[in-house]
């Protein structure tokens, strides 16, 4: 993630995750996953599909975590019901506290009590550590998205605690 901060002010000590609106996202995405691109785009189609929807965690003066879910196939994987996780991003100042962890577990338990099996992503190369460390596998190779070089990230939920 970039090294901006959204000025949200501080996250509580023990996060609470909460349903928030696509909207609500936006500056997140903005200025921690888009903020080397001239016009981002943060309204993302899939923000108003049928079964998708967005976490959040706030701080004192906003949100300060973020992260967003919808049904959709993941890739290599026919027939095995999927969520693809889009727009996580946590303020800089925030990051490295556990927020973007509560947010992965939280959709884990909305995802399994909807039958879904997988959750997957396209993640930043950078932050495959992050998604490894959260029960993610990388699969096929690098490419480039955003002018930046993404993996596919999957975690079968499944299998999971």
């Amino acid at each position: 993630m970039d090294d901006v901060s959204t000025s949200a002010g501080a996250p509580p000590a023990d996060p609470t995750v909460v349903e928030v609106a696509p909207e609500e996202t936006h500056h997140l995405r903005a200025t921690v996953l888009r903020s080397h691109l001239a016009d981002p785009d943060v309204d993302y189609p899939a923000d108003r599909a049928p079964g998708s929807f967005h976490l959040g965690i706030r701080g004192d003066d906003g949100l300060v975590a973020a992260a967003t879910f919808s049904l959709e196939p993941a890739p290599g994987h026919p027939g095995r019901p999927a969520a693809r996780l889009r727009g996580m991003a946590v303020d800089p100042a925030t990051q490295g506290r556990g927020l973007g962890r509560a947010l992965l577990e939280a959709a884990a338990q909305r995802l399994r009590a909807r039958g879904v099996e997988l959750c997957w992503a396209t993640a930043r190369t950078r932050a495959l550590g992050f998604y490894e460390a959260n029960g993610f596998t990388a699969e096929g190779e690098a490419f480039e998205s955003i002018g930046l070089p993404h993996r596919v990230v999957v975690r079968d939920l499944s299998v999971d605690r």
